[in-house]
């Protein structure tokens, strides 16, 4: 079940990424997160 979220989550960060161009302010806005709580999540998915 961990593998299974952690891959949607990594499947859904890089599509918001992507959708953003690439621009890891606005996706963090986007998304609720604080833009280094991104950068950190991100990390730990290996992205």
């Amino acid at each position: 079940l961990r593998e299974a979220r952690e891959q949607f989550e990594k499947d859904y960060l890089i599509a918001q990424i992507n959708r953003f161009g690439g621009n890891i302010s606005k996706t963090a806005e986007f998304i609720g997160m604080e833009r280094s709580a991104l950068h950190r999540k991100l990390k730990s998915l290996g992205v």
